[in-house]
C-alpha cells in the first residue's frame, strides 16, 4: 500500500526560512527600548522575522556592573528577563562574535569598536541611529586570512569600467 501525501499547510510552512537570530551585547539592554516587545518590534523593521536571544556573558557583565552600583542595571535586567539565554564564554565580546559566527547570528549592539570586528568577520549588525531606530550593517563574507576594516561602498563602477583615455594623475 502507498501512503498518500496529503496537501497540508506543512509543506507551505517548511518553505519559509526559519527566523533570524539576533544576539544583544550588553549596551543593547540599555538602549531607550522600553518594553521586549518594543524592542522586538524595532528589530523586525530591519531584519523581518527575528529571534531575539542574550548570550550568557551578557549576564556575567551586567552582574559586574551590579556590582560598580550601576543604577540602570534594575531595568537592563528586567528587559533580559523576557529573552532566553544562550550558553557563550565568560569572556564578552569575543565569545559573543564566537557565538554569532557559529549560530549564523545577528549581533545588536552600540559599541563602534565591536561593530567594526564583527563586519570585519562577515557577519551582520544592528546599530542603534542617532535619534532613534535602528540601521543594519554587514561586511563581505569573510576571507582566508587577516583583513583590515572597510567601508562598503554601493554604486561604483564595475572595474575596468573606465575607458583608458580617462586615466587618473598619479599625485
Amino acid at each position: 500500500m502507498t501512503a498518500k501525501r496529503s496537501a497540508s499547510s506543512s509543506v507551505a510552512r517548511s518553505d519559509r526560512a526559519p527566523p533570524a537570530l539576533v544576539l544583544l551585547d550588553t549596551n543593547a539592554l540599555f538602549l531607550p527600548w522600553s518594553t521586549v516587545d518594543r524592542l522586538r518590534e524595532e528589530v523586525s523593521r530591519q531584519v523581518g522575522d527575528a529571534r531575539l536571544a542574550l548570550p550568557s556573558t551578557v549576564l556575567i557583565e551586567l552582574d559586574r556592573l551590579e556590582a560598580r552600583g550601576l543604577r540602570s542595571t534594575v531595568v537592563a535586567r528586567r528587559l533580559a528577563a523576557g529573552l532566553p539565554i544562550l550558553e557563550a564564554g565568560p569572556l564578552g565580546d569575543g565569545d559573543i562574535l564566537v557565538l554569532a559566527r557559529r549560530r549564523h547570528a545577528w549581533v545588536l549592539t552600540s559599541d563602534r569598536a565591536f561593530r567594526t570586528r564583527l563586519v570585519d568577520a562577515g557577519l551582520r549588525v544592528l546599530y542603534p541611529r542617532h535619534g532613534g531606530g535602528l540601521v543594519v550593517f554587514e561586511g563581505p563574507p569573510p576571507a582566508a586570512g587577516p583583513r583590515r576594516a572597510r567601508a562598503t561602498v554601493k554604486n561604483r563602477a564595475p572595474v575596468g569600467a573606465r575607458s583608458r583615455g580617462q586615466r587618473h594623475a598619479t599625485r
